[in-house]
């Protein structure tokens, strides 16, 4: 089956350590279930590291940097020059192959300034498609290097190219806890919008250190990332080892990472069999299910390791890499001691005496549970979509505008001009559960202009194959596509007068239970975040013991048509539809001409729009009229869209102001 979902083409270089790689990784495996993800990688292949299935991965000739910052060709069967231009022929054929929606560019151009000679012909490649070209964003983490002898020209020169060829930068960081500006200072304006996705680190299924039974694990874990710098650290460690065994029970298991030199790791292991209590191996597939086991944890600060430090909250002694140029991860250290996360020992003072003093105080600390934001894999896929789709709704309306609207939308458009202010719009959909084929072809409209549309979910009415279509909709654009209740049964009960699910023929005792099963039937679906706390009744009507039912289940909002009685009831915010796509008239529906003087009558009065479909009833004929409409509409400069749960939002906001004054 060909693979329809947007295409990201993810440039990453690790070239010191393996961190770069690992949240690379973990970024590009949360953006596969949203989008198609090429990954390039850059660097060398750790021992034991194996990629996930659902990436499409292409290896470049492997390319090192030392601790001087030159380069080198890992493979010695060729020169770095060689490398290099065989780099660049095979990143741009991928390019021109795939015509990625997203260019996604680890780091740069904040740093590997010694990649410029392939990231600078895939940015002007990018660059040169002009309105067919990707949106381009930059995959940054939290705190940069801030020590270069040449810090100035360094950060003028990045803020440059960030503005000439990137749509975003994408922090991934807790911005209450680092900021860009913080260590990113240059003289040129940074034009360029800059998003916090808050950390990046893989779902663990771990538990957290438990500190009721801390006591029981004797295990102090010392690791250093991938290992080629760390050999201080696990040379000290080994020889203290002996001394923490005999002082508090505690085996040391070094983790040296699969890119510390053999020599080193030879040394180490020949040290280990002469010291019952120390272990030395070179890879654990997973860190952070051995730190969750451990006493306590010696390592780097590097990014990846913190976030699994952070994750596990086991007790952590960090000492930070700071050769040459390098102050990011004492940065980093300093900042999370200060908020009570770990404790830290600057890597200049450590010595074997100085290290078992350190482990000597980390046994009796315990870090603080300062909440910060790791949810940032997640949040850079739906930033990243949301760039997708304004993008693509940027040039429908750009389309839009050379289009010649059938006549019975000329009054529309004629209320849209001479409109005071923007014209307020939101939509809903009834009846989420019934024909879910016409309910994909309303779907697609809203998707092809970018809107948002909010669906009234029938609870008793979904089978197997339109449960899925709505998870994989809802997952696909959740900041468009809105879910809610409607009804129970979709039921009349009224024996007299109109249909009506929750009407006077029905007691408050008996609504209660339909909604009550309703909602948890839906949340159990859908699970409760996917879920707005809005309420539509079936036909639009219900009464105030309903409205009862509705706070006491803790909904938000209660969607009617704008001729039912307002029931204020309080906490219970409404949002009455104003047209209806069927609008009938005595039984008939209105013509497309009456429908488009009645929608322009609705733009002149000057309040919020909310459009009523029912996608079960809506033809082809219809849906294509319906698309017109909403060409009109997404082109019109006065037209605002807004979710029905922002404008929950918004209204809970200003009663709160009001009642704040009021006090």
């Amino acid at each position: 089956m060909m693979d329809t979902r947007k295409t990201v083409l993810f440039h990453c270089q690790h070239s010191m350590g393996m961190g770069h790689l690992v949240r690379s990784l973990t970024l590009a495996k949360t953006l596969a279930k949203r989008f198609r993800v090429v990954l390039l990688n850059g660097g060398e292949l750790p021992e034991g590291m194996t990629f996930p299935s659902e990436l499409d991965v292409i290896h470049l000739p492997p390319i090192g940097q030392l601790i001087d910052h030159s380069l080198y060709s890992i493979d010695t069967e060729i020169t770095l020059e060689q490398a290099q231009e065989i780099r660049l022929h095979q990143i741009m054929k991928i390019f021109n192959e795939i015509h990625p929606d997203v260019l996604f560019i680890e780091l740069f151009p904040f740093g590997r300034k010694k990649f410029v000679n392939e990231l600078l012909p895939l940015l002007e490649a990018a660059n040169a498609l002009g309105k067919n070209a990707p949106i381009t964003a930059c995959s940054l983490r939290d705190i940069l290097v801030g020590n270069r002898k040449d810090q100035e020209q360094h950060e003028n020169r990045a803020a440059l190219l960030a503005n000439r060829y990137f749509d975003a930068v994408l922090s991934h960081a807790d911005p209450d806890f680092a900021q860009l500006e913080e260590t990113f200072q240059p003289q040129i304006p940074l034009k360029t919008p800059v998003f916090y996705t808050g950390f990046v680190l893989p779902k663990q299924e771990i538990q957290p250190v438990d500190f009721s039974e801390i006591k029981i694990s004797k295990t102090l874990v010392v690791s250093a990332g991938g290992g080629r710098f760390g050999y201080d650290i696990f040379r000290n460690a080994a020889t203290i080892a002996p001394a923490l065994g005999e002082h508090f029970g505690l085996k040391v298991k070094i983790i040296t990472g699969p890119f510390l030199p053999d020599d080193e790791f030879v040394a180490l292991k020949k040290q280990s069999a002469e010291i019952a209590n120390l272990e030395v191996i070179k890879f654990v597939p997973n860190l952070h299910k051995e730190l969750c086991a451990a006493r306590a944890s010696i390592s780097q600060c590097g990014y990846n390791t913190t976030m699994d430090l952070l994750q596990s909250k086991v007790p952590s002694l960090v000492i930070p890499f700071s050769e040459g140029e390098e102050d990011e991860q004492l940065i980093r250290a300093q900042r999370l001691a200060k908020l009570g996360q770990l404790q830290y020992l600057i890597p200049q003072n450590l010595t074997p005496e100085s290290l078992f003093d350190a482990v000597k105080n980390l046994l009796n600390f315990r870090p603080d549970s300062t909440p910060l934001n790791l949810n940032g894999a997640e949040k850079t896929g739906e930033i990243l979509a949301q760039l997708i789709g304004e993008r693509d709704a940027k040039q429908t309306r750009a389309a839009a505008k050379k289009q010649t609207y059938s006549e019975w939308l000329k009054p529309v458009l004629d209320a849209m001009n001479r409109a005071p202010l923007p014209v307020k719009f939101f939509f809903r959909d009834d009846d989420a559960g019934w024909r879910t084929d016409r309910l994909q072809a309303l779907l697609k409209l809203f998707d092809r202009y970018h809107l948002p549309i909010d669906l009234a979910v029938i609870p008793t009415a979904l089978d197997a194959s339109t449960i899925n279509f709505l998870k994989a909709a809802k997952a696909t654009a959740p900041q468009r596509i809105g879910l809610h209740q409607h009804g129970y049964l979709h039921q009349n009960y009224q024996s007299e007068g109109r249909n009506c699910e929750f009407g006077s023929d029905r007691s408050l005792d008996a609504q209660f239970e339909d909604i009550s099963r309703g909602k948890a039937l839906l949340e159990d679906i859908f699970g409760r975040n996917a879920l707005d706390a809005i309420f539509t009744p079936p036909w639009n009507r219900c009464k105030s013991d309903t409205a009862k039912v509705l706070q006491l289940l803790n909904f938000e909002a209660l969607s009617r048509d704008e001729t039912a009685e307002p029931l204020h009831q309080p906490g219970l915010i409404e949002l009455p539809i104003r047209i209806d796509w069927l609008r009938k008239r005595k039984g008939v529906a209105l013509t497309r001409e009456e429908f488009g003087e009645y929608l322009a009558a609705g733009i002149r009065k000057g309040k919020m729009l909310g459009l009523m479909f029912h996608h079960a009833e809506m033809d082809d004929a219809n849906l294509q009229e319906l698309d017109e409409l909403l060409h009109l509409l997404a082109a019109h400069s006065y037209a605002k869209f807004y979710p029905m749960r922002e404008l929950v939002q918004i209204k809970f906001e200003k009663l709160h102001v009001q009642n704040n004054f009021a006090l």
